[in-house]
């Protein structure tokens, strides 16, 4: 004898013009379990709503199933008025026969699953799993997120590599970023140590402050990690040796915006990396997930050099050196460069460099000339970018010394080629 057992009900939510299809199966053929397959959602369903609510028609059999059962809130559509839609109703019924049931539902071994399927639910399990355990030991780690010059170049525009070639063509200049820009040679008191980012970048609008740091370099490591011991982990991944790597904390000024403030210490090196997070954050810009925020500055990089393939010769003065300087003495600071096209209207981040406090701006020409492959002595017009929510400029002039124009470690100086006056 034929006797069929209703399997899944396929149902279709919608008009005739268009819709939504979803299906209610049931995983055996014996019980009243339900489950409603819904795209990506999986939801136990009763009986009653996977068959008696899925069958069509009019509004009077809706008004006489509500009736019957009791729903005093149900109020029938009053004559010649609007009627209720119904816009979801069952469209094709699944039976098996009971006979063969047993056949047709069996057991789904794991050989039943397609080799690709069966790796990908593989492969979902195990990012589930690291996920899970990466919450659970949440507490145990933090993220350093490192941002470095070719980050900022990212965002801030390209074109630096085009200029700096023709820059070399012309002659203009050593490519040796180390260079002293200084008037004389000698003077130690006007050193600024120059360098440049080479790694390529893709186009960008974003022309205001340095970087983004949720699309900087992430690193998680143990917060009991020493700070050495992240650079020897920056080291292998990076390849950028140890004695090349110094860093600087980033900070929240009171215009809002954020820039390198000072570099890291030797006794902070040495110290455990959650130590270094809470005391170089103040309480009110600690995020719950503790992130370090960190400037990775390297030495002087010579034209056409990447990181990939290997640092430059030495500078020549140590890192520890002009950390002292700068962390101690505090007579040096770190600038950060943007050149300005007055014909394109387009801002590239071109470098940074030291400059000495009670030293004028002019003793940086040398290192603008070089940064924008510009013949030595082209006039220049300089300013700084004081914030960008509202934008705000400030002219500086090249007799002003850094500290008659208030610059400090992190300002942002804007220049550009004094442009030409039309004669005609």
């Amino acid at each position: 004898r034929n006797v069929y057992l209703l399997h899944s009900v396929l149902v279709h939510s919608g008009g005739v013009h268009g819709g939504h299809y979803y299906a209610y199966i049931r995983p055996t053929l014996e019980g009243d379990a339900w489950f409603k397959f819904d795209d990506e959602r999986v939801t136990k369903e009763t009986t009653q709503k996977a068959t008696v609510e899925q069958f069509g028609g009019s509004d009077d059999d809706n008004y006489n199933h509500h009736h019957n059962n009791n729903n005093n809130n149900f109020t029938p559509p009053a004559h010649g008025g609007f009627r209720l839609a119904k816009f979801s109703n069952a469209y094709m019924l699944v039976y098996v026969r009971e006979s063969d049931k047993d056949e047709i539902l069996c057991n789904v071994d794991k050989e039943d699953i397609l080799p690709h399927v069966r790796e990908r639910l593989q492969r979902e399990q195990e990012e589930k799993e690291k996920r899970r355990k990466e919450k659970q030991e949440a507490h145990l780690y933090t993220i350093i997120k490192v941002a470095m010059d070719r980050d900022i170049k990212a965002q801030i525009g390209t074109g630096f590599e085009d200029r700096t070639a023709a820059a070399l063509a012309a002659g203009g200049g050593s490519n040796d970023m180390s260079a002293d820009v200084s008037p004389g040679a000698n003077n130690n008191s006007s050193r600024a140590i120059v360098s440049n980012p080479t790694t390529p970048a893709s186009h960008t609008n974003e022309y205001f402050d340095l970087v983004d740091h949720e699309k900087v370099r992430h690193f998680r490591v143990q917060k009991q990690m020493t700070f050495n011991d992240f650079k020897q982990m920056v080291e292998k991944e990076m390849s950028i040796p140890v004695e090349c790597q110094r860093y600087w904390m980033w900070a929240k000024r009171q215009n809002q915006t954020y820039r390198p403030s000072r570099p890291l210490t030797h006794e902070e090196e040495s110290m455990a990396v959650a130590l270094i997070r809470d005391s170089g954050t103040p309480r009110h810009e600690k995020t719950a997930s503790g992130d370090l925020k960190l400037f990775l500055e390297t030495p002087a990089l010579v034209f056409g050099n990447s990181l990939h393939k290997g640092l430059p010769p030495p500078m020549r003065e140590p890192l520890h050196t002009i950390v002292h300087d700068v962390a101690n003495k505090r007579m040096e600071h770190l600038l950060f460069f943007k050149l300005y096209d007055p014909y394109t209207e387009m801002f590239t981040y071109v470098g940074r460099a030291f400059a000495h406090r009670d030293r004028p701006m002019s003793d940086l020409l040398p290192a603008l000339w070089t940064f924008a492959g510009y013949p030595h002595g082209t006039p220049l017009l300089l300013f700084e970018e004081v914030k960008y929510e509202p934008v705000m400029i400030e002219e500086i002039t090249l007799t002003q010394t850094l500290s008659e124009a208030q610059l400090e470690d992190g300002d942002i100086i804007c220049y550009q080629r004094v442009p030409e006056v039309s004669t005609e």
